[in-house]
């Protein structure tokens, strides 16, 4: 079953994983619905399901030491346990000393008495201290070529103790002292001494000489227990080493992390041994959850052993979380927000049509048997997980149980009876109430069929909270908690429903609309916009999106612009560029580093005189050509002016002033001679320089510079299809140019050009375009050979070759008319700054 590989096997091997990039959040790629901790053995927590660190929730450890337990209770519980924590861990020993000499003025000291009726304690502690700062053994002592070795050098280590003077004294005070817990304490810290030298020999004799003698349940013994056990992973008795560790592992529930890390469970004849060595059901119950926990074991087995012993344990719960939590990632990835046309990334068989799948847009959330080919078997792996709980929760009277059940009836879209259990339980547990509250909204909002005013009033009523923070554009990753899902939800259904502007304002802000430049979309936005009557929730919920510009409807009339620019419509841009009015500049977020503060944060951009905002700073240069491609480099460094221009065309202008200037040129560009010839060459040029391949290629997308990618990608039209669960469609959807337009201008300029300098010129901006009609050409093509076939490598290249042998044929008209200029300059300056000119004509 590959897909159990992906949903169980991967959950399972959290404590292998690191994290490669540290941007990505792999724990925040999915909605988190079911809340993993609501286990109510908080020690467990750290077992949960996490890929970004070690351990779950291991900044959040709330568990309390058991060995300050246990000196809390040692001193009668005359200091409470953050007193008591203070005393161990962190008071300096010359405080002890003054203590014992009787000049202390500590408080805390004083609550415990005078130090002779606590003299074998303190006694201790100040050894302790002492000894505590060389219980280390560094990095580079180990022959780890460690990259901080130069500062773990200034640190203490085991490797400076004076070993025979410590050993010395810790036996002779263990012989001496009569509390046989301050005993036990001493034999503790004679067993660590001998582990930390690696004297693994003497470390497991002083720990049946001293420790064993006074077995008892107590912290310090399982302590003493966990150093045992790592002496004899030194002996290399790795099964007996495993059995201390599991005996440490259950009793010391603060520290089960570090224990965790000790074993030695790389083979599957070391866990059966540890299983089949346990005494007690507990035990037992411990082995099991630890061979369920490992990567290489499918834990169902291990479900239904610890099942078998105790249907009420704890570690039951451990593992239900975290395979209802590897469910999530793969039912409810916040990844299908960004699915668009190649679909092939998610899908595992190759032959999967979908032109199908956009046909018939999807409901979220998508627990169904005939989503995507791997996704069947998360179906059937969820049937049989739910089958165990089923099973688990008629033998507990934990509501827990009742509430997994309801949560994968939820998942399995079987609302009614998700429902009807909930609405069995009671409880009186804050956390359970909490994730019963979250789930019963889920269910009375994904059950809706049709998301009308009725229901829009209701959720406005009853679930405004989950609605009050406006999420980010979709390529921001989201929190994964329940309010983000719960909008896409409603972004999903108005989707269906066909109301594209009120789901796009579900999740974006309407800055983001820019980057959609859809005109269905930008359309259907604007006539939400534009409603006059909206409800409580349009207007609280949905507009609240639209708030982010104060300019909105230059906003508008901007995109419809930029579109009809995209199309060489110049009096139609016109209309829509005379309605902008005091435009500001589109929203965009620069990194500030604050120096005070060592830390960048994000401002939005204040725009500079002549600067570029989206409408005005245009420079003229957008009229000229390259003199090389270079898009990184400032305009003044890669673009030339033409030997030519008109009094109209201004230094810098804005897009009504550029299109005013456009028709213009149109007009002239319609007459005779050199005038006409140099208005259509400096028109076509505006349009090349502002199409896909230009240089200014970012002035009608919504963005100011032209760095960021995909916007800029030739696609395949036919490919480009609304997203099948919510309306975001990518940069790849923006209107493409069309180049032969642009040689048409070329063609006229050309045609009344008296000069074979500017000939040339014409030739090879004419060129620079056919590309542009080649790239598009390439676009529709298609190569179907999946990558694991037969002689793949081969295939490629001879795909690759015949789209060269065509590009080659059909695409070459203007570089074999630009031959007949080699005398000119012109010619000759292409020849040595633009290569792939020079290995045409070479």
């Amino acid at each position: 079953m590959k897909k159990i590989v992906f949903s169980i096997g991967l959950i399972l091997f959290n404590y292998t994983v690191s994290n490669a990039c540290a941007y990505y959040d792999m724990d925040g790629d999915y909605f988190n619905l079911f809340t993993q901790d609501l286990i109510k053995d908080k020690s467990l927590t750290p077992f949960l399901l996490t890929y970004e660190s070690r351990f779950y929730g291991e900044e959040n450890n709330t568990v309390q030491n058991e060995n300050i337990l246990q000196w809390q209770q040692f001193f009668n519980g005359k200091l409470t346990y953050n007193e008591t924590l203070h005393l161990i861990f962190k008071m300096p020993v010359e405080k002890l000393i003054d203590y014992r000499n009787g000049f202390s003025t500590e408080n805390l000291l004083k609550k415990l008495g005078n130090y002779y009726s606590n003299k074998e304690a303190i006694e201790y502690l100040i050894i302790a201290k002492k000894i505590e700062p060389f219980m280390n053994i560094l990095p580079h002592e180990e022959g780890q070529n460690w990259y901080f070795s130069s500062y773990y050098k200034k640190e203490k280590s085991i490797k400076n103790i004076n070993f025979n003077k410590t050993l010395n004294t810790l036996e002779k005070n263990l012989s001496e002292v009569k509390n046989k817990e301050i005993k036990l304490r001493y034999a503790y810290q004679i067993v660590r001494l001998f582990h930390y030298k690696k004297m693994y020999k003497e470390a497991v004799a002083a720990f049946n000489l001293y420790v064993k003698p006074l077995e008892n349940d107590s912290a310090i013994y399982y302590m003493a227990v966990d150093q045992y056990g790592g002496a004899l992973n030194g002996l290399k008795r790795y099964d007996d080493a495993n059995q201390a560790f599991l005996q440490a592992f259950i009793n010391l529930p603060s520290l089960r992390e570090q224990i965790f890390l000790s074993f030695k469970l790389k083979e599957d004849t070391r866990f059966f041994t540890l299983v089949k060595n346990a005494k007690t059901k507990e035990e037992k119950a411990f082995a099991h959850f630890l061979l369920g926990y490992d990567s290489f074991s499918n834990p169902m087995g291990q479900i239904e052993n610890i099942y078998n012993i105790d249907p009420n344990s704890e570690l039951l719960k451990v593992m239900i979380a975290r395979a209802v939590n590897g469910l999530e990632r793969s039912y409810l990835p916040i990844t299908y927000r960004f699915a668009t046309y190649n679909q092939s990334y998610y899908v595992t068989n190759s032959n999967t049509d979908n032109t199908a799948l956009y046909a018939n847009p999807l409901r979220l959330p998508l627990a169904t048997n005939n989503f995507y080919d791997y996704y069947a078997e998360d179906y059937n792996y969820l049937k049989d997980l739910h089958q165990t709980v089923v099973k688990i929760k008629k033998q507990s009277s934990d509501a827990y149980w009742k509430m997994v059940d309801a949560y994968l009836h939820f998942l399995l879209k079987d609302y009614k009876k998700s429902e009807s259990l909930l609405a069995t339980i009671t409880t009186d547990n804050e956390e359970y109430l909490a994730q019963i509250e979250s789930l019963n909204i889920l269910i009375d909002i994904v059950s809706q069929p049709v998301i009308d005013p009725v229901f829009e009033e209701k959720m406005y009523a009853k679930y405004r909270s989950k609605f009050i923070s406006v999420s980010e554009p979709p390529h921001y990753l989201p929190d994964n908690k329940t309010n983000s899902f719960v909008r896409d939800i409603i972004a999903n259904r108005y989707f269906l429903q066909k109301e594209y502007g009120k789901s796009f304002l579900m999740t974006n802000k309407l800055s983001a609309l820019g980057e959609y430049l859809d005109l269905d979309l930008v359309k259907s936005v604007k006539a939400f916009y534009d409603k006059k009557e909206k409800n409580n929730f349009e207007k609280h919920i949905i507009s609240k999106n639209i708030e982010d510009l104060k300019d909105a409807e230059s906003f508008f009339e901007l995109i419809f612009g930029n579109l009809e620019m995209k199309k060489g419509n110049f009096a139609q841009a016109k209309q829509h560029f005379e309605k902008v009015k005091n435009f500001k500049g589109l929203k965009y977020a620069d990194a500030v580093y604050i120096p005070e503060k060592d830390e960048y944060i994000s401002k939005p951009r204040e725009y500079k005189q002549n600067e570029y905002n989206g409408f005005s700073g245009i420079p003229s240069l957008v009229f000229g050509y390259n003199k090389f491609v270079s898009y990184e480099s400032v305009d003044t460094f890669t673009m030339r002016k033409e030997p030519f221009s008109f009094p109209f065309i201004k230094p810098y202008m804005n897009k009504l002033e550029l299109v005013e200037a456009a028709l213009q040129l149109q007009k002239i560009g319609q007459g005779k001679g050199v005038e006409a010839a140099n208005a259509n060459q400096l028109l076509a040029n505006m349009m090349y320089n502002t199409s896909i391949l230009g240089y200014y290629r970012h002035l009608f997308v919504n963005d100011i510079n032209n760095r960021n990618g995909g916007k800029f990608n030739f696609v395949n039209p036919d490919h480009v299809a609304k997203n099948m669960f919510l309306y975001y469609d990518s940069w790849l959807s923006i209107p493409q140019e069309d180049f032969d337009q642009i040689i048409s201008y070329y063609q006229k300029a050309l045609n009344h050009a008296k000069d074979d300098e500017q000939k040339a010129r014409i030739l090879f901006q004419m060129a620079s375009a056919e590309q542009g009609t080649y790239y598009q050409w390439e676009a529709n093509q298609t190569f179907n050979e999946q990558y694991d076939s037969k002689d793949w490598t081969r295939k490629i290249n001879e795909y690759e070759n015949k789209l060269l042998k065509h590009k080659r044929a059909n695409y070459k008209k203007y570089f074999a008319q630009l031959k007949k200029y080699a005398h000119t300059h012109t010619y000759q300056d292409l020849r040595a700054t633009c290569s792939y000119f020079y290995y045409y004509v070479r």
